[in-house]
């Protein structure tokens, strides 16, 4: 059925996104457009040309990925990209923890371990010496490590949303008018 189809779907795209630790480019979900043109179309809002030749050995590989976890290549391609698109949600979070009436603020992205920290310490933060200092920053790190994991958690559900959209989509396409 649709519903288990799409089930099977998140559930393929999130083990893959867990298995990416701190979601470092993923093996299984190569892309199938040569690095060229993937380095144009980046580098002018995506506007590069088509690719000039095909690939048949990457078209292979994502032939034998999408077989592996059961979809179609279509599907498989859906999923990637709407991982790629939750990768970037994921890194332009912007989560903070502490005050600065209490004198320290961390701000970290959705990314765990983080990998985007800032930590600002005011003159209250510094009247607090080095003992205190420490307990509020600390305090302040995991607020926003807590704040960055919910907004982790909304993204997932958002590519959860996406890509059942997006095989809804596929499924209109399929059946006769």
């Amino acid at each position: 059925s649709f519903t288990m189809r799409s089930s099977i779907i998140v559930i393929a795209a999130a083990l893959v996104v867990e298995s990416t630790y701190a979601f470092a480019p993923s093996i299984a979900f190569k892309s199938t457009i040569s690095k060229n043109t993937m380095i144009q179309r980046e580098m002018f809002g995506g506007s590069g040309a088509p690719p000039a030749e095909e690939d048949p050995e990457a078209d292979k590989e994502t032939a034998a990925a999408a077989k592996a976890m059961g979809l179609s290549v279509e599907e498989f391609n859906l999923a990637g990209k709407i991982r790629e698109q939750m990768i970037q949600d994921v890194a332009a979070i912007r989560a903070q923890g502490g005050s600065e009436s209490g004198g320290v603020t961390v701000v970290v992205d959705g990314n765990q371990p983080a990998g985007y920290l800032k930590i600002n310490v005011n003159d209250t933060g510094k009247a607090l010496g080095k003992a205190g200092l420490e307990k509020a920053v600390l305090a302040a790190l995991k607020e926003a490590t807590e704040e960055g994991k919910k907004g982790f958690g909304d993204a997932m559900k958002e590519m959860s949303e996406n890509i059942s959209k997006g095989l809804s989509g596929m499924e209109d396409m399929k059946r006769p008018s």
